[in-house]
């Protein structure tokens, strides 16, 4: 399954998830104008979670080792979780001559790495300069239950360029 095709997949999913009401409601009563309250609070909510995801690139040093099977450049997504914080997966900025962070807004500011987790796989980027971007709110996942809700998703930038 290639990324686009997944991404599409994903999407849909969340989308039957999250909006089983419309399926339900009767053909003889007309679509509300305006959404509910609570419906705008989910907008609110989704666009607040969407602009958190960014694309990261970056450039690897010449002599990188990395570089025979990662490539000199390389492209991925990470979560702003603090305003001048990106997690993002470790392998994708390792060996780093230059990164670069682009919000959804197609803000476009230079990162460096902060550091790498061994353990996790996960590195961690030094944004220079402000984002404009709310950080997301990481939750628990031991609070997930089997068969729970949940979603993945990657930056918009990162999916025009796909």
């Amino acid at each position: 399954m290639t990324p686009r095709s997944l991404a599409s997949f994903v999407l849909s999913a969340c989308l039957a998830c999250a909006w089983p009401a419309a399926a339900q409601q009767p053909a003889d009563k007309p679509p509300a104008k305006e959404p509910a309250a609570g419906e705008k609070e989910i907008d609110q909510r989704i666009a607040e979670t969407l602009a958190a995801v960014v694309r990261v690139k970056m450039r690897a040093v010449p002599e990188a080792r990395s570089n025979a099977t990662l490539g000199p450049s390389r492209e991925g997504s990470g979560i702003v979780i603090e305003p001048d914080y990106v997690l993002t997966i470790g392998y994708l900025v390792i060996e780093p001559d230059a990164i670069e962070v682009t919000t959804v807004n197609d803000r476009t500011l230079p990162a460096t790495l902060a550091g790498y987790d061994h353990a996790t796989g996960f590195g961690l980027l030094k944004v220079q300069g402000d984002l404009a971007v709310k950080p997301l709110t990481l939750g628990d996942s031991a609070a997930l239950g089997v068969r729970g809700r949940c979603g993945a998703m990657r930056s918009r930038a990162a999916r025009m360029s796909a």
